[in-house]
């Protein structure tokens, strides 16, 4: 014959909850992250807004640089209207705008988004360099001291 065993009922003097302080100190940790959290999303946003501007800028220098290589260096480039490259010459520069698409609006910078400015510089006499492209790209187009700006050197044979 087996004997019974008893088992005594759980003690009624353990803690089965949290207490009023606990539930405040919780509260309040959850509530300070939640505030921290909320206070850096505008700092997160404009980043990734200027991180996106700064993308479709490069993005249009890969256009333009690709525009005037793509191009006989006698001709002008067709999508962003960039002069051709005389045998001899001088240094020239210009400035043009693009909209955020990346299409060219020429000089209405008020319709633009990005203002281009390039100097092409001639190789040097009886050498075989090639032409150098400074390309940078700054918006908003119509300030003419924009905060913002990337930038490139292209170089093309003679």
């Amino acid at each position: 014959m087996l004997a019974a065993t008893h088992i005594p009922p759980p003690s009624s003097g353990g803690r089965s909850g949290f207490s009023l302080v606990e539930v405040v100190i919780a509260l309040g940790i959850v509530t300070f992250v939640i505030v921290a959290i909320v206070g850096m999303l505008p700092v997160g946003l404009r980043q990734a807004n200027d991180s996106e501007s700064e993308t479709r800028a490069v993005n249009i220098l890969g256009a333009i640089a690709a525009d005037r290589a793509s191009t006989p260096a006698t001709s002008n480039s067709p999508a962003y209207q960039i002069p051709a490259l005389p045998v001899s010459g001088g240094v020239y520069s210009n400035s043009f705008g693009v909209k955020e698409t990346g299409e060219f609006v020429g000089s209405d910078f008020g319709q633009a988004r990005y203002r281009v400015s390039y100097i092409a510089r001639p190789p040097s006499a009886g050498r075989l360099d090639p032409w150098q492209i400074f390309l940078r790209v700054t918006w908003p187009a119509a300030d003419t001291n924009a905060p913002s700006a990337v930038e490139t050197i292209v170089s093309l044979p003679q």
